[in-house]
């Protein structure tokens, strides 16, 4: 059977309206196909982070410590770890939903910050700030742990020193803006536009480069991800990693 769109049209006004409809009818095709690429896109960026979250070295360490803090005889401490790793993977699981509140986000995020904390005593001190006004948007899952990750990693662990890491949201106008602050290393607008533009067989900074992606899929450019810069920017150690997106419940 011929293809409708194939079949020629009358030279008319019925001719003009087939010819409409056929290229509405295409358009909508196309539409069609592009929803469904990038409704595959989404889920194997949430896919790739949601393995990258459940990373057994990781876990392994984690249980490591825990083992390690029995032996000690520092059981509270060993019982609070294994704790903050349940709720950790509790909400990394989340019962399948793609979106969280803010609070139920930041909660996660500081579960494993205290995690991190408790296995690097000597280098992670931190500290989170949440704007009660914002906690019930909702927001992507898995937003802010790989922020603070890729904080720890690469911002902080190779000064050598302890470090201080600091998180906040705050409610500005329709938009929440999500600051993580660090005072390690240091890092350019110039090097986060690098580190978004490589290619997904690069491991470095897979965590910053894929929660780039997804929220800016989710809100086009309603959302942002930027270095903020500082006031005497010479004399400031760190970064400062602004994002801005809508605040929607």
């Amino acid at each position: 059977m011929p293809d409708p769109l194939d079949i020629p049209v009358r030279d008319d006004e019925v001719g003009t309206l087939v010819t409409q409809f056929n290229a509405m009818t295409q358009r909508n095709q196309e539409l069609v196909h592009l929803l469904v690429d990038e409704k595959k896109r989404q889920e194997q960026l949430k896919l790739s982070l949601l393995q990258a979250q459940i990373k057994p070295h990781f876990l392994y360490n984690t249980l490591d410590t825990i083992y390690c803090l029995s032996e000690m005889g520092k059981s509270e401490e060993a019982s609070r770890t294994a704790k903050l790793l349940s709720d950790f993977y509790r909400h990394v699981l989340s019962h399948g939903l793609d979106w969280v509140s803010l609070a139920d986000e930041v909660r996660q995020t500081e579960d494993y910050l205290a995690i991190q904390s408790i296995r690097y005593l000597d280098v992670l001190d931190y500290s989170v700030v949440l704007d009660e006004e914002c906690a019930d948007v909702q927001v992507p899952k898995l937003t802010l742990q790989p922020l603070a990750e890729n904080a720890i990693d690469h911002g902080i662990k190779p000064m050598g020193r302890k470090g201080h890491l600091t998180i906040s949201a705050h409610l500005v106008d329709d938009t929440v803006e999500i600051r993580v602050i660090d005072d390690g290393r240091g890092m350019t607008q110039e090097k986060l536009e690098q580190v978004l533009s490589q290619t997904r067989e690069n491991e470095e900074s897979f965590g910053l480069r894929s929660v780039f992606e997804r929220l800016k899929l989710y809100y086009g450019d309603a959302f942002s991800m930027i270095v903020e810069t500082q006031e005497d920017e010479a004399d400031v150690a760190g970064t400062c990693l602004l994002l801005t997106l809508p605040a929607k419940e």
